[in-house]
């Protein structure tokens, strides 16, 4: 942001020209009009609105204003008398310009330097101010600091910027992004570009703030791959966490509020690998995804879903089911007592449109092979899930055997796209 104000006079105007008081251009004058003195209130009066507007438009210089200012160190200043916004810190009226996520520019030798404040403190007549730079670090040269015009009390983010953040990780698995920010704040957004590709759990330090561990699905650890190298993701700060939204095996494509990516279709989650039911009866997971509330939040937004396997070589009794939420929204069987020529692999496909907050309707089809190999398609009767879309859905993969044995039903994979 560039300054318009050249020199220190308009900044030392009179800021309180509706009262009677000692300020220049008149000693105490009376504003009453009609008064001997009405010129000279009009004129504090203009220079009083001169004085605001400079301060609304440009960074506000307390350079003299309020005593001395004296670097430190790289990260550090100090202004004589207690220069923070409020007394004690943050009760009281306003009195000076340190607040804590306040931008501030910085004048050296070389040029400008631009940071955040991050902590600020009063001991001893001085206020000791903590600068988080952009770029760059505080030396012997500084010679003025001037305060951003943001609105005070913003101390999530630095003036000017909007969520989402954005940033470039370096790193393997332990990352590291450089954001002008003071501190973690629970639903932050950012989009980071990971340069290299991550091989198993990961974290993210931003700033120098911390390592947080990026999870998916709510608080899955990530798997190799879910960052591809070059690839933007949107996280989320939950507090604890930050979790990814909207990931692919080849992309991560940054999400908007709706969960869709600029071109109307966007991949939220791609799991591979063999998963089989254990030696039991009871209806087990093979995969799932937690659809992040709001996800759609319009009507005639869709998901397109698809799960696929096989079953083993017996006679087994076996059910392969697709769930969003409580609803089945596609099934595949195999009657027990047939003798089936070879394994059977299953397909289940399902589109589930949203129709209101808490209705949507799903349409499927399932592909499996009877037991003489012949492939049987069949299209699963419409169902009508009632989820509720502003909260997280469930989308999950199970499989039911009717004999307690290991792997009878195994699961490769479930894919889920957001389209619009």
């Amino acid at each position: 942001m560039a300054n318009p104000v050249n020199d220190d006079s308009i900044i030392l105007w009179s800021n309180d020209a509706p009262t009677t008081d000692t300020n220049l251009p008149q000693g105490s004058s009376s504003m009453a009009p009609g008064g001997p003195t009405e010129l000279a209130g009009e004129l504090r009066s203009i220079k009083s609105v001169c004085r605001e507007e400079s301060i609304n438009k440009a960074w506000e210089r307390w350079k003299g204003l309020d005593g001395t200012m004296a670097w430190v160190d790289a990260t550090h200043f100090t202004l004589t008398g207690d220069q923070r916004t409020a007394a004690a810190g943050g009760t009281g009226t306003p009195v000076g310009p340190v607040e804590v996520g306040r931008r501030v520019e910085c004048t050296l030798a070389a040029g400008f330097l631009y940071g955040t404040i991050s902590a600020a403190s009063f001991s001893l007549g001085l206020t000791s101010v903590t600068v988080v730079m952009d770029s760059g670090a505080l030396d012997a040269t500084l010679s003025e600091v001037a305060f951003g015009t943001e609105t005070l009390g913003n101390s999530a983010l630095p003036a000017g910027v909007t969520t989402p953040l954005y940033a470039v990780a370096t790193g393997t698995d332990t990352y590291a992004a450089a954001i002008s920010v003071p501190s973690y704040v629970t639903g932050q957004e950012y989009r980071i570009r990971f340069t290299n590709a991550n091989t198993g759990a990961a974290t993210l330090n931003i700033n120098g703030l911390g390592a947080k561990s990026i999870v998916k699905n709510g608080g899955t650890a990530l798997s190799g791959g879910d960052l591809p190298a070059g690839a933007i993701a949107e996280l989320v700060y939950d507090g604890t966490n930050l979790q990814l939204i909207g990931s692919s095996s080849g992309s991560v494509i940054p999400m908007g509020s709706s969960g869709f990516g600029a071109t109307g279709i966007g991949t939220a989650s791609i799991q591979v690998g063999a998963v089989g039911t254990p030696a039991s009866t009871v209806e087990s997971t093979l995969f799932s995804y937690t659809l992040p509330a709001n996800a759609l939040d319009t009507n005639g937004q869709y998901l397109m879903i698809e799960a696929w396997g096989q079953w083993a070589l017996n006679t087994h009794g076996k059910t392969s089911r697709l769930k969003f939420g409580a609803t089945v929204i596609d099934i595949a069987e195999w009657d027990s007592g047939s003798n089936p020529a070879t394994i059977r692999g299953w397909w289940l496909r399902a589109k589930v449109i949203r129709l209101g907050a808490t209705s949507q309707q799903a349409d499927g089809w399932s592909v499996y092979p009877t037991s003489t190999g012949v492939i049987n398609g069949i299209s699963v009767p419409r169902t009508l899930p009632a989820a509720t879309l502003s909260g997280p859905v469930v989308i999950a993969v199970t499989g039911e055997n009717d004999v307690a044995t290991a792997n009878d039903i195994v699961g490769f994979g479930l894919q889920v796209l957001y389209c619009s």
